[in-house]
This record gives C-alpha cells, structure tokens and sequence, in this order.
C-alpha cells in the first residue's frame, strides 16, 4: 500500500503543467501512461526543463514477469545540459529517495553509464529499485533522438535481446513512422 501511495505522489507531483508533445507515444494495449514536468518534483536539482511521456508495461511493478521494470518515455527537452549521465543520475537519485521516503538514502552506489554518437546512445543504470524489491538493479537502456528537442528512451532490466525489447524497439519505430508523417504533412 505505500508503494501504491508513493507513485500516486509520484504521478500528482509530476502532471502540472502538460505540455502537447509534437507525436503520441501509441504502446500495447495493457501499458499505463503518466506525464511528467521537467524538472520533477523529485529531482528540483535537474537542468532539463521540458515534458516526459512514459509507458509502462504491464509487469512493470511485478517482479515475477518478464516485463518487471520495463518502460519507455518521450522526452521534450526545451532546454538543459546535454550531460545526459549527469541529468540521469540526478532523475534516479531523486526518484529513489522521493519513493523510499528516506532523503538520506545511501545512492553512492548509483550509476549511469552510456556510449554512442549523439543521435543515438546505449548504456546502463546501476541503482536501488525502490518501488517492490528495494534491491540493486541494472537497467539497460537506449536512447534517441528523433528531432533537435525530441528523444526516445527505453529501459529494461531484461538484456536487450529478449523479447520486451522487441516491444520497446517497435514503440520507437512507430514513433519516428509518427514523427515523419506528421513531418510530411500526412
């Protein structure tokens, strides 16, 4: 119950200010949508300013499926440093000590780690899931941009070559399919 209580903060913190996002983020029937301001609530330390689209897969709070902890959002960033280890560290720190409810926990142990040209990056979040397990997971993630302002990001403690990842990469694709039509005119 103070899982549930936590996220629905989380969820009122974070949907002021709704901004319209050029494309939708369509995603399987099943996956829950939030929107969020940037900088949230939780992490006021964070230079981003801008809106997050996020999907959540169905498993997402069941550690037992194969989809636990597997999600997808759209960034608009208007403006912010483009240190993106930096900006993510920021986001997971305070999105783990907003949920524990303990501003002094220990993320020493955090990381982020990404490689790749700046269209397109891949990489790792080390940290403490806060929401079910409370345990050290590694997130898998990749990003892209899609315009100057608009980026794709996909995470998944899954390694990227089983199947969520099939869904997550089909949900980018139809997104930059979006995105290009709308850019046609069609």
């Amino acid at each position: 119950m103070r899982t549930l209580l936590a996220l629905l903060l989380l969820m009122a913190l974070g949907c002021e200010g709704q901004e319209a996002l050029p494309i939708q983020l369509d995603a399987p029937p099943g996956w829950r949508q939030e929107v969020i301001t940037l900088p949230p609530e939780f992490a006021p330390e964070m230079s981003w300013t801008g809106v997050e689209v996020l999907r959540f897969s169905p498993g997402m709070f069941k550690p037992e499926q194969a989809d636990f902890f597997s999600y997808a959002f759209l960034l608009k960033l208007d403006s912010g440093d483009p240190d993106w280890e930096t900006q993510l560290l920021l986001y997971y720190v305070g999105l783990a000590r907003a949920v524990s409810g303990d501003p002094n926990l220990d993320v020493s142990g955090f990381r982020v780690f990404l490689e790749g040209e700046s269209e397109a990056r891949y990489g790792s979040i080390q940290w403490t899931e806060p929401f079910v397990t409370k345990s050290h997971q590694k997130l898998n993630l990749e990003c892209h941009q899609l315009s100057p302002e608009l980026w794709f990001v996909c995470l998944s403690p899954q390694l990227t070559d089983m199947p969520i990842w099939t869904t997550l990469r089909r949900m980018r694709n139809d997104a930059v399919r979006s995105l290009k039509l709308q850019k046609d005119g069609l």
